[in-house]
């Protein structure tokens, strides 16, 4: 079990959760926190899918403007490439890459199953609240583990775009100089 996710364990039980309390509020509170925190991470890959295929049109009509114009002037495609271009598509290529990277698998920490639900009030049968509340912990600490991971991908996804943008422009910029250049 990673550190992480035992330092969790460790403080949701050090928690007290008292038998003459009712924590009814905090379970529907934990059950709102960890559906909000699974939608910012649905969100997040939605944004990276959306910047992956940005990047791809880009790309695309990118590759279709340099082959048109090295048709039209009859140049050879190393004489086409400079240092805009190059840079551009290298920022085009790391925005892409930082888009990938957010849709890879994010290991989850996921609630306790029902099992142990049921076992803890079987081991707790006169306090049927604690097992709510403690399992309302639970929740919170996957809210939190979950948070964390949508904040990194959405940063992720914010540097991808920033690429994106300087990618199209640099590209932008290296063909027409280039067309200049060429007197296309």
């Amino acid at each position: 079990m990673p550190k992480e996710v035992e330092s969790s364990i460790e403080e949701i039980n050090a928690i007290p959760i008292l038998s003459d309390r009712d924590y009814d509020w905090v379970w529907e509170y934990a059950k709102f926190r960890f559906n909000q925190s699974i939608s910012d991470m649905n969100r997040a890959d939605e944004k990276a899918n959306s910047l992956i295929k940005f990047a791809i049109y880009g790309l695309g009509a990118f590759w279709a403007l340099l082959v048109y114009f090295i048709k039209e002037s009859s140049l050879s495609p190393a004489n086409a490439f400079n240092l805009c271009i190059v840079l551009g598509l290298a920022c085009l290529f790391l925005s892409g890459t930082s888009c990938i990277c957010c849709l890879l698998p994010v290991r989850r920490l996921l609630p306790c199953g029902e099992e142990l639900a049921i076992q803890f009030i079987n081991e707790n049968p006169e306090v049927s609240r604690r097992p709510r509340g403690r399992f309302g912990l639970g929740l919170k600490a996957c809210s939190d583990f979950q948070e964390r991971a949508a904040t990194e991908k959405s940063w992720r996804v914010l540097i991808g775009f920033i690429l994106l943008l300087v990618s199209f422009a640099l590209l932008s910029f290296g063909v027409y100089s280039w067309m200049l250049l060429w007197k296309i």
